[in-house]
Formats: C-alpha cells, sequence, structure tokens
C-alpha cells in the first residue's frame, strides 16, 4: 500500500506524510481507519522506529491523523476541521507555474492538468 522510494532525495519521514495524504486523496484511506503502529509501520518498511514516529507527529500536527493511547492512531473523523495550509499551497503552486513555464505549458494546459487531478 506505502511505496517510499530511498533513491529520491526527500526524506522518508515526508515521503510517508505524501504517501498517506495521496492515499486519502484516492479515497483508499478513509475517516476513521486505522493506521499501522509506529513499530508496525517501521517493520512493513524497512525503516527507522523514529522515522514513523516523526511522520506521525507531523501528520498529527495537521490534524491528518489522531492517536488515542490504548487503541491506536487513526485517520481523523473529521476532515471539515481541517485548515488549509495557505502558505504550503501557494508554494507548491507558484513552483507548478514555474515549472509548467519552463516547459512550455500554456496557462489553459495546466489548468486542464490541475481539472484532471480533481477527478
Amino acid at each position: 500500500m506505502f511505496k517510499i522510494d530511498n533513491a529520491l532525495q526527500k526524506p522518508i519521514y515526508k515521503q510517508v506524510i505524501d504517501e498517506t495524504k495521496n492515499l486519502i486523496a484516492k479515497g483508499m484511506l478513509k475517516e476513521n481507519d486505522k493506521m499501522p503502529s509506529v513499530r508496525e509501520f517501521a517493520k512493513m518498511l524497512n525503516v527507522n522506529i523514529s522515522t514513523i514516529q516523526k511522520a506521525y507527529q507531523e501528520l498529527e500536527k495537521e490534524r491528518i491523523i489522531i492517536t488515542i493511547v490504548g487503541k491506536g492512531t487513526f485517520i481523523t473523523d473529521n476532515f471539515d476541521m481541517i485548515k488549509p495550509n495557505y502558505e504550503l499551497i501557494d508554494s507548491l503552486l507558484e513552483e507548478l507555474v514555474r515549472e509548467a513555464k519552463i516547459r512550455g505549458l500554456t496557462k489553459r494546459e495546466l489548468v486542464e492538468k490541475i481539472n484532471e487531478a480533481f477527478k
């Protein structure tokens, strides 16, 4: 389910965060789904426990997951309470537009790609 690429320059904990968000966006992870324990997840991905702990801490800070002591870690059951991180979105949009311009995409082509991604 989770794909991690050790060859990428992106830290593994960020890959875990991104993959979690991707699986939520695709509907493969849903509200109240139980996540693996930190130890299980680290073993599954063959990474250090602290890597998963850091990813979980970031996901909790963003209110994507919630940990209930004695029960486990779950995907939040209230996505409506998650506030958009406009600073992050603006940064990603700037990068996306810059890359699209460099590669010769028109605004129309880029908007079409964005619309496709939202389907």
